[in-house]
């Protein structure tokens, strides 16, 4: 796999968001302003199970928001 095709199948810096008790890191792609859409994995995947759809729905303006 080239370094190009690599570096697409990563998410952006990871996120973090103080919730109570909890600090839950996300990745956060797409316009700010774009409809939402959380993306949930199951175990034993995690946010990387989403790397390629999420790039796909955040070029066509969604806002993807995929918890770790």
């Amino acid at each position: 796999m080239s370094s190009t095709v690599a570096a697409k199948r990563a998410f952006p810096a990871i996120k973090q968001v103080d919730a109570g008790l909890l600090n839950v890191g996300y990745a956060d792609v797409g316009p700010a302003g774009g409809k939402p859409v959380i993306l949930l994995h199951g175990w034993p995947y995690d946010i990387h199970s989403f790397v390629d759809v999420a790039s796909i729905l955040a070029a066509v303006g969604y806002r993807v928001i995929v918890p770790y």
